[in-house]
């Protein structure tokens, strides 16, 4: 056999069932028979599906000139900072507390904190306690956070002049014993003559 005459025989075999499938294909009616219509079943209605379109991308907008600076821009500006200041008033018995605390035991060390040192410091305290709040505040504990920190400001409050009166009555006495004074608790030896 030859190739053409076995594509043609292919191309034969193909249209003698192509055919044949299309002329059946054309005998099916398109309208249902009464039968089909007449159902005791109720067809599945298919419930819609409703897609959504993505969200438009965000616009970038490119950033202009600054706002000029006017007299009431900068008044803005201070109100706002000061609406927004790391100063609370609540917390501010603690903060000194807490900075004198810290300049008694940097004294003790041999560091003195004085004029500017001693702003900064107290400044860096007063961030920190309003760091804290606001970390309180941002897990819903702001109630909590100040309620604890008035209590620890209270009991410092109260028990520092008894530490203070304990710290002064020993470095008092220490002092005295030195020098030979009497006082309370303290009888200094009777100097005896030297003989000659």
């Amino acid at each position: 056999m030859s190739p053409l005459s076995r594509v043609v025989f292919i191309v034969a075999l193909l249209l003698a069932v192509a055919v044949p499938t299309l002329v059946l294909a054309q005998d099916v009616t398109l309208e249902p028979t009464q039968e089909a219509l007449v159902t005791n079943t109720p067809s599945p209605t298919p419930t819609p599906v409703i897609v959504e379109p993505p969200p438009p991308d965000p616009v970038e907008e490119e950033p202009g000139d600054p706002p000029a600076t006017t007299p009431e821009n900068l008044l803005g500006q201070l109100f706002a900072l000061l609406k927004d200041s790391t100063y609370i008033v609540w917390a501010a018995a603690g903060v000194l507390l807490i900075v004198g605390l810290i300049k008694i035991a940097l004294n003790a060390v041999g560091i003195t904190v004085q004029d500017n040192a001693a702003i900064l410091l107290t400044l860096i305290v007063q961030v920190i306690v309003w760091l804290g709040y606001a970390v309180a505040n941002y897990f819903g504990q702001g109630a909590v956070f100040q309620e604890w920190y008035l209590r620890i400001a209270d009991v410092l409050r109260s028990l520092l002049p008894l530490a203070g009166a304990i710290f002064a009555g020993h470095v008092g006495y220490q002092a005295a014993k030195k020098r030979g004074v009497p006082i309370l608790g303290y009888k200094p030896k009777p100097k005896t003559p030297k003989a000659a």
